[in-house]
């Protein structure tokens, strides 16, 4: 039986978009005692004495909202208001069936919770913002970065390139780090640091942005990155690269954009893809909320994007690491892929978990030594 009511949250925060992540975690916190997830909230009214500042349709408050709540974000109705904000949120308490199992034995509850990897983490926003501050002072100490160069007409179609410092000898090889998120949140502005490692080992490197969920399906984000590639395999004699020693990797959501590339006949010039903490069987998530957000509807749409079900192309090195203190499933989708691929076992990095397993790529550490000898590896031409 479902029925709604009304939660009312407040945030003083001064800046909008700070005032918004901070109304939806209080809100987020309010529901959970009830068992609610993101997925519950119907509507919402946002009151402020400057309401347009707090348009969903701005950029830094549409990545505020999805830094709390992924992509669930429903219809919002702005009114002017008192200072700061006031958010009344309509819930429908209805609740999953906690009895039958959905997939493996799981209940659709616990099915919710194995992929639950922000659980893991108790203040999981001051992990983004430091992300975001170290990215914006990484991004200010690089003496010509190329920011926000466009690879496509879509919307957010667009990257920051990277160029490591001194003189060049030649083209410079490239690595992509494509950001995570779950298809639904963050981008580029809080993983630029991430670079600093292959950047210092005389990489160029690039960081895209794709359209995020439920304003695209799956299908067109993962053809945004494919296209993203295309661009920069084309323009690289231009952009002083070489199209022969082109690299790419991931984190979670990204870890599987970077494995669908490594499987995918139209980027067969990537030479290299390292999927960290990725999803790569696609089933589970068709079986839960995010489905209606991802546009996973059918068995031949969850098939065509679970890298787990196509083919690794044969140039293309690949390499999987995962944190060894991550959530179960997500240890075990990154064990099969590398299984059914016939990689290397995969790295389990360890004291890591499904956030912190990439700091590494900034700081150092077993993962970015990875990342640099599978870069520097090809498979012979067959």
């Amino acid at each position: 039986m479902s029925e709604t009511i009304e939660i009312v949250v407040r945030s003083a925060a001064p800046q909008a978009e700070r005032a918004v992540n901070d109304a939806m975690l209080q809100l987020l916190a309010r529901m959970a005692p009830l068992g609610l997830p993101p997925a519950a909230i119907a509507a919402m009214t946002w009151e402020a004495e400057n309401p347009a500042a707090f348009d969903p349709g701005r950029r830094v408050i549409d990545i505020a909202v999805r830094d709390a709540i992924a992509g669930f974000l429903p219809r919002v109705t702005l009114r002017p208001g008192p200072p700061g904000l006031t958010v009344t949120a309509t819930i429908d308490t209805q609740r999953p069936d906690t009895t039958r199992p959905a997939w493996r034995g799981f209940s659709a509850p616990d099915l919710a919770r194995a992929y639950a990897a922000r659980s893991q983490v108790p203040d999981l926003q001051a992990v983004f913002e430091a992300w975001r501050a170290r990215t914006a002072a990484f991004t200010a100490s690089q003496t010509h970065p190329a920011l926000d160069v466009v690879y496509g007409p879509g919307p957010n179609e667009t990257l920051d390139l990277f160029y490591p410092a001194g003189p060049r000898s030649g083209p410079l090889p490239l690595w992509v780090f494509i950001h995570g998120g779950f298809w639904q949140a963050m981008d580029k502005n809080l993983h630029g640091h991430f670079a600093a490692g292959m950047l210092a080992a005389g990489f160029a490197v690039a960081v895209p942005n794709y359209e995020l969920a439920p304003a695209i399906d799956l299908a067109g984000i993962v053809d945004q990155m494919r296209r993203c590639m295309a661009f920069l395999h084309g323009r690289a004699a231009s952009f002083g690269l070489d199209p022969e020693a082109i690299h790419v990797s991931g984190h979670s959501a990204g870890g599987h954009l970077a494995a669908m590339l490594a499987s995918d006949p139209r980027t067969g010039f990537v030479r290299s893809a390292l999927p960290i903490s990725g999803l790569f069987d696609l089933e589970p998530m068709s079986l839960l909320p995010m489905r209606r957000l991802l546009g996973l509807d059918t068995p031949r749409i969850v098939a065509e994007l679970s890298p787990t079900r196509r083919a690794l192309l044969a140039r293309c090195a690949v390499e999987i690491a995962v944190g060894a203190g991550e959530l179960p499933e997500f240890i075990r989708q990154s064990d099969e892929i590398a299984m059914i691929w016939g990689c290397p076992a995969a790295h389990h990095v360890p004291g890591k978990h499904h956030f912190d397993v990439v700091d590494e790529l900034a700081d150092g550490g077993p993962l970015l030594d990875q990342a640099l000898r599978l870069a520097g590896t090809r498979r012979p031409t067959t």
